[in-house]
């Protein structure tokens, strides 16, 4: 297909299909920023979440390490560090405050 038209005229073959490439290779980037943004924030508060997970206080013991000790919290056989450890874990996390409630009677507390 020729052009009539002179602008046209002095354009060296393959110039038409190189300012499509450039345009789409910009296109692409465009969608590809757009894109990078979201997933970026994503990510990082992912990261954020796994490391209140990993030092959050109420990991340092885990539900595992709390339910076995039910007894010997309730029985008051605990040193003070790990009663103190294992009362604020019952204070965060509601499952072992759950059971822990269906082991002690409901007029007794926790130490």
């Amino acid at each position: 297909m020729e052009y009539s038209d002179p602008l046209w005229a002095n354009c060296p073959a393959g110039t038409f299909s190189d300012m499509v490439q450039t345009l789409r290779i910009a296109r692409r980037q465009r969608w590809i920023a757009q894109i990078a943004r979201p997933t970026a924030g994503l990510l990082l508060l992912v990261l954020l979440w796994v490391a209140f997970m990993i030092y959050n206080p109420v990991n340092d013991i885990t539900c595992a390490d709390v339910v076995d000790r039910f007894a010997e919290f309730r029985d008051k056989q605990l040193d003070s560090d790990l009663s103190d450890r294992l009362s604020f874990h019952l204070d965060k996390c509601p499952d072992c405050r759950r059971q822990y409630a269906m082991l002690v009677p409901v007029g007794s507390h926790h130490p």
